[in-house]
């Protein structure tokens, strides 16, 4: 492939406001911020969204509540922003779940200065809704069916009766819109609970995977080193994807959208964007290094190799023989390709030795660890117990001189248990026993 370098364009963000459920903090939301890889701007002017906002649009012009569903990747969240934007309506967005019922949704009781004083505080959501606002409430299926009827009402009657007494009504110009995520063939696994209430939407849209002619414009729109080769890139990708579902029940991870626009944000990146091997690396961290198996991911990479005219002796010694070097400077930290900036704050750690065996694997994968951390991209490592991931994180932020907060999840794992909330009675009563025993009362 070669790649014809253009001029970047000036991207444009619009940046919606995200707040706590409940007044306590005690439920997780999502946090503030653009969407990472499909801007606004760039997929709206395709023409199946346009039409998907027409709908959309309706729905809000009659005060209903929009149920958008579709795929990941499909630009549900992304279509909500540009409505929110071109309605100059800030937009709040909150994560579903089975954590969260339909009484701490609108608020919670708080203990006052006084024991057994017992107020009623309002949480932001319920704060939003008598504001000019739009709020979007994802996944929606996860949530209990009793908040969802309680939604409903509220939409319906544009006010809700809240369980201490009082009511709270909806501004005029508060806007409603919950999304579902589907499979890639367009089917959702609600309960038929949830089901019951969900299909009771007047306004229910359901948003298709992009078609590659339009993925090729939001490409080339948005990524203008790489436009010319979009329509290379998005039929290597298809074909991956085909590997992949054929070997799915080993990789566990379908490959979506969102994968294709974060390695066009990667190739677009790249200093020369007609080195091949450079391309071939991007991809494979990007489409191939999920599965679970080395075969498959050797088959996954195989497709890619092929396509950029790399013989599979060029592409074993990329997988199998390639060391980064690793390099360790003052204010300068790179593993490979990746450079990270060292905490000059905090260089009085720089003369202490960690050891670790840099063999050729712990070196590739803190390459690829060092990369998502210098573009900001999320990292999920799987492995046995034992294996050293969270020692290969130690060791990078060791060398950047920043602090690691390690916390462990299990099954029971809540909420609450990250940021805050009620504390169990178990564990007061527990202790005021321990502190009796011990003073012999």
């Amino acid at each position: 492939m070669t790649l014809k370098r253009q001029k970047k364009r000036k991207l444009h963000h619009d940046v919606e406001a995200s707040k706590d459920m409940s007044p306590c903090s005690s439920k997780v939301l999502r946090n503030n911020g653009d969407d990472m890889f499909v801007e606004a701007d760039y997929v709206v002017s395709t023409p199946t969204r346009l039409e998907f906002i027409k709908q959309i649009s309706i729905g809000l012009q009659q005060r209903q509540m929009v149920l958008v569903e579709g795929p990941i990747g499909c630009g549900k969240t992304t279509l909500v922003r540009e409505i929110a934007r071109a309605r100059n309506l800030p937009l709040h967005i909150y994560q579903m779940g089975e954590q969260l019922d339909a009484k701490s949704l609108f608020g919670s009781f708080q203990c006052g200065e006084v024991p057994g004083d017992f107020t009623w505080k309002s949480s932001e959501f319920s704060k939003f809704l008598h504001e000019r606002c739009m709020l979007l409430l994802e996944d929606i299926d996860t949530a209990s069916p009793e908040l969802i009827s309680n939604l409903i009402d509220l939409c319906e009657n544009r006010q809700i009766d809240l369980p201490v007494g009082g009511t709270i009504r909806l501004h005029d110009e508060v806007c409603i819109i919950v999304t579902i995520r589907t499979t890639g063939d367009s089917h959702s696994f609600w309960s038929s609970d949830r089901g019951a209430f969900l299909n009771k939407l007047p306004f229910h849209i359901k948003l298709p995977l992009f078609p590659d002619d339009e993925l090729q414009q939001i490409i080339r729109m948005k990524y203008s080193r790489i436009a010319a080769f979009a329509s290379t890139l998005i039929s290597l990708f298809n074909n991956v994807c085909v590997r992949n579902s054929s070997t799915q029940k080993s990789s566990r991870r379908p490959l979506t959208n969102t994968d294709l626009f974060r390695a066009c944000s990667r190739l677009n990146d790249l200093p020369d964007t007609s080195n091949s091997l450079a391309i071939l690396t991007e991809l494979i961290d990007v489409w191939a290094m999920h599965s679970l198996s080395a075969e498959d991911v050797f088959e996954l990479s195989r497709i890619i190799a092929d396509q950029l005219s790399i013989n599979s002796d060029a592409l074993e010694y990329h997988l199998s023989v390639r060391h980064p070097l690793i390099s360790i400077q003052l204010d300068e930290l790179s593993f490979g390709r990746a450079k990270l900036r060292r905490n000059k704050s905090a260089l009085s750690n720089k003369n202490q030795l960690y050891p670790l065996g840099k063999t050729r694997d712990v070196c590739q994968m803190l390459e690829r660890i060092s990369i998502c951390i210098e573009r900001k991209e999320p990292v999920l490592l799987v492995g046995e117990t034992g294996v050293g991931k969270t020692t290969l994180v130690q060791y990078i932020c060791h060398h950047m001189n920043v602090v690691l907060h390690v916390v462990n999840f299990s099954q029971h794992t809540d909420a609450t248990d990250l940021i805050g909330g009620y504390v169990c009675m178990d564990y007061i009563t527990n202790s005021i026993s321990y502190l009796c025993m011990f003073l012999g009362e």
